[in-house]
């Protein structure tokens, strides 16, 4: 494989994901930042963000794959 062609390959990856998904945009956006929980009402705020995600972003729970 010619890694000097990886930019190409990144790019053709982004434009057919973003063509299956009907989307648009970079696969990763922006930093991560990493918040340090604190308290008894975190980590259940947390959890529900996390397992209720594909609701607010209108995802078939179908078609994710969990790796």
């Amino acid at each position: 494989m010619n890694f000097a062609n990886h930019p190409y390959l990144c790019k053709g990856l982004t434009v057919f994901f973003n063509q299956q998904e009907k989307r648009s945009g970079s696969l990763f956006q922006g930093k991560f930042k990493a918040k340090h929980l604190d308290g008894d009402f975190a980590l259940p705020t947390v959890s529900a963000y996390v397992n209720l995600n594909h609701k607010h972003h209108k995802i078939d729970p179908q078609k994710i794959q969990c790796v």
